[in-house]
Order: C-alpha cells, then structure tokens, then sequence
C-alpha cells in the first residue's frame, strides 16, 4: 500500500501531535499527572492514539470555537457526553466526568449532561 504525499502531509500533524502526548507521559510523570488530548484538534482517530499513548482526559466542548476551525480542521465544536463516552469506552479507558480541578463531577452536573441535543451543526 503506497501512501500520497497529500495523504502523508495530512498524517503528519497528527503523528506528531501523538507522539507530543507520549512523550510528555513520560518527561512529566509524575509531576503533571493529567494530559489533555483535544478531539476538536485531532478528531475521533487522533484521540483514541493520544489516550493509548499516555493522555488520559478528553478535552470538552467548546462554544463558538473558531480558532482551530480558522487553522484549517474540521472536527467540529461540539460532542455530545454520549458520544464522548462511547469514544473512551471504545479505547479501552473508563470515563469519568470531572470539574476544572479533577474532582469527580457532582451528581446533579452529570444527570444534566447527558439527554441534550447538539446546539450547532
């Protein structure tokens, strides 16, 4: 199987975006115990690489997002928490929800999370 130079261009960030998760798993272990992947920057594909290479929290929505977009990705601004789950389950991980400093999310935030409907397309 051959591989075009647009397609090896396109694989290129991502590759490294991976490889910047892995090895900061292991430069920043145990100071910083928690690395953030990025779905809206890597897609689906990227963030199931980033969780088996050492990240271990995915990052969330965000509103009105146009910075990444404006850097040319189309992965969207918004995943519903199902959606989200599912794409941990699937990587093997077991998700949890959390507030800003790692505590688990309360009860009330969670049960409000889930059932929504996308906000933008």
């Amino acid at each position: 199987m051959s591989i075009s130079a647009n397609q090896m261009g396109a694989l290129v960030p991502q590759i490294l975006a991976v490889l910047i998760h892995a090895v900061s798993r292991i430069v920043l272990n145990p100071f910083i115990k928690n690395i953030q992947t990025s779905w809206v920057k890597m897609g689906p594909s990227g963030v199931k690489a980033s969780l088996d290479a050492g990240a271990n929290d995915l990052g969330g929505t965000l509103m009105n997002e146009s910075i990444t977009r404006a850097a040319g990705t189309r992965h969207g601004q918004e995943m519903l928490p199902e959606t989200m789950e599912q794409l941990i389950v699937q990587s093997g991980r077991k998700p949890r929800q959390r507030d800003t400093v790692y505590r688990n999310a309360d009860p009330l935030q969670k049960s409000k999370s889930f059932g929504n409907k996308l906000l933008v397309n």
